[in-house]
Order: structure tokens, then sequence, then C-alpha cells
């Protein structure tokens, strides 16, 4: 890997870590509490996270892995618009907010103490740097040896694993409106 592509893939970590920081201030500032007390909001975060699955695991099937695996070909996306993009997809996925927010948000309570919340809040956030960075070296490990057909059947497993989310979230989407209504 060059210099010019390691320094393009730690801008992208980078995007997606700002990204998750962001939320994890959000859920230990009180968006947990908000959203948790507030069933129409929950009820339309696990709607919209319902169809965001549905859709990822669709595009994962029918995906055309051609273009993937010719690692000549030049990427039409400008790197600012690829770290806006993952800036903005993993701010605004419904599941990285119900992960975040909520999870890290609720856990944090735990915490009554000003600087253990500060060091929760950072080991947070190390924690996303470190999974985000983690991803991109898996995923330049995994890609160096993959076929296209390798990359076809990982494609489908991915989508299975999105729709089981998806049903998953579903389930909690009308637990949560039957919920509200009784």
């Amino acid at each position: 890997m060059t210099h010019g592509k390691k320094l393009e893939n730690m801008l992208i970590v980078c995007s997606a870590t700002l990204s998750d920081c962001m939320l994890i201030l959000l859920g230990i500032g009180g968006l947990s509490y908000f959203v948790g007390e507030n069933g129409i909001v929950t009820a339309i975060l696990y709607g919209i996270s319902t169809v965001f699955l549905v859709c990822c695991g669709w595009n994962l099937w029918f995906r055309d892995v051609s273009h993937v695996m010719n690692a000549k070909e030049k990427t039409e996306i400008s790197l600012r618009k690829r770290c806006i993009f993952v800036f903005l997809i993993s701010l605004f996925n419904p599941q990285a907010i119900f992960d975040t927010v909520m999870v890290i948000g609720v856990t944090s309570l735990s915490y009554k103490l000003y600087g253990e919340k500060v060091l929760f809040t950072l080991v947070c956030m190390l924690t996303s740097l470190f999974f985000f960075s983690m991803l991109v070296i898996i995923g330049k490990i995994i890609n160096k040896n993959l076929t296209a057909d390798k990359y076809k059947i990982i494609d489908r497993f991915s989508a299975v694993l999105m729709w089981g989310f998806g049903i998953n979230t579903l389930v909690k989407c009308m637990n949560n409106i039957l919920a509200l209504l009784g």
C-alpha cells in the first residue's frame, strides 16, 4: 500500500471516528434519555433502522463486484466526498444511533464522578478509532486474495445478516408501537 493510500485510509477512518465521537458525546450528554423516554421517537428510529438495514442488504445482495475486483480502476469519487459520505452515513445510520447513543449513553449513567465520566468518554472514543482502524486493516488483508466469487459469497452472507438484523429491529419496532397503543 502506498503512502498516499495509507493517508486516504487514515482520513476515512478519522471521518467515521469523528462521527462516532459526536454520537458518543450526544449519548453521554443526555440524548439517550430523550430517545429512551420518548416512545414515538424510539418507534420512528426503529422503523427507519429497519428500512436502512433492508436497503443495505438489498444493495449487498445485488451489487456488481466486477468493479470492486478491478484494482487498477481509478476511484471516481474524490477523497473529500468519500470522507463526507462516511461521516454522514455513520452519523445518520439509525442502528449506529441506537448502538452508540443508547448503549453508551445509558452505560455512562453508572459513572457519577466527573473524572470517571470523562475517562469513560475518552475510552469509548479510542475504542471507536481502534474499531474503524481494524476494519480497514482486516479489509485490506481479506481483499488481497479475494476472487469475485468469494467476494459475492461474502456480500450475500452480509446481506442475510443485514436482513436478520432488520427483522429483529422490525420486531422491536412493532413491540414499541404496541406498547404505545396499549
